[in-house]
């Protein structure tokens, strides 16, 4: 048991670490003054959502070399943007807002850093109880176990497909990329990870159905490596609660207090809340990895006898 208690302290420090080094890195896409003239395509992803909102900031934008292409179906998602006109690429869900300098802002990330690929991950617009509950969860998962600046700066390859919903790409890059050339994989490896920093918000409202699937795809829908993230986030505390003088215990109680209030801050999250509804927040994403894998493995066992 005391060696489980120690795997569980240092499975805690090694997030509490990711966390810190993302807070003070400050992985966020930053507001430049540099303006650009490129042709971007600004590709809408097919969604039940109206676009409406989302096409009236994009006529708001101070960047007017843009065509605008909605999307009816995932399956028409890359013929319409192999026949894109732009030099750039950004795909965006029609349920979210972008706001004044994203353009020049991205361009600027990728001239300068000669980038083919940067993620978004946007500002979440928070209104009922179940937005509180289930729509921080995935920050708090990705800044916790990823450090974003790594993703550029040690060449990751990024595959993560909870967060293509928001993507920025090289036009050239992409055709590369759906062809599966060896240059594809090279330029997978020169991508970027950042916060939108309030230039993307998210009014998607997401159901408990989605949500799990977008957490399964950020552990690649691997059940083993679900499984262990589980038992360390929620068994281990347990077990140093019943196991541990208060002492003890203090010092993970302190480490998840910060981290939510770290995290908080980088989203531009309400601290308050996220550390008030933790407990609840963590129960969820118990139930939304079960459930999720449960069903995955359900219908994958299905499909195999048949």
């Amino acid at each position: 048991m005391i060696v489980f208690i120690y795997i569980v302290l240092v499975f805690l420090i090694l997030r509490f670490s990711v966390t810190v080094f993302n807070f003070l890195s400050n992985p966020k896409l930053g507001h430049y003054g540099k303006k650009f003239d490129d042709k971007v395509s600004i590709i809408i992803s097919p969604s039940s959502v109206d676009a409406t909102e989302l096409i009236q900031s994009i006529s708001c934008q101070d960047y007017k070399n843009v065509e605008v292409l909605m999307v009816g179906s995932n399956e028409e998602l890359s013929t319409t943007a192999a026949n894109a006109k732009g030099r750039y690429l950004l795909f965006v869900d029609s349920c979210s807002v972008i706001k004044m300098g994203l353009l020049n802002s991205l361009i600027y990330r990728a001239k300068v850093f000669n980038l083919k690929l940067v993620v978004l991950i946007p500002n979440r617009s928070l209104n009922s109880f179940q937005d509180y509950l289930l729509e921080p969860i995935p920050d708090f998962v990705l800044l916790n176990l990823l450090p974003l600046r790594l993703v550029r700066l040690l060449n990751l390859p990024w595959s993560a497909a909870a967060w293509e919903r928001h993507v920025f790409y090289d036009a050239e890059s992409y055709k590369r990329r759906n062809a599966d050339s060896e240059e594809g994989e090279k330029d997978e490896k020169r991508a970027e990870t950042l916060l939108a920093n309030g230039m993307i918000l998210s009014n998607k409202r997401t159901s408990v159905n989605e949500a799990s699937k977008q957490l399964l795809s950020t552990f690649d829908r691997n059940p083993l490596t679900i499984a262990v993230y589980l038992l360390f986030l929620i068994a281990g505390p347990l077990v140093l609660i019943l196991n541990s003088q208060l002492a003890f215990i203090s010092l993970p109680f302190g480490l998840i207090f910060l981290t939510r209030i770290m995290i908080s801050f980088l989203t531009k999250q309400n601290p308050l809340i996220n550390v008030i509804l933790h407990p609840l927040q963590m129960v969820a994403l118990t139930g939304l990895l079960i459930s999720g894998t449960l069903k995955k493995l359900f219908t994958s066992g299905i499909h195999s006898k048949s």
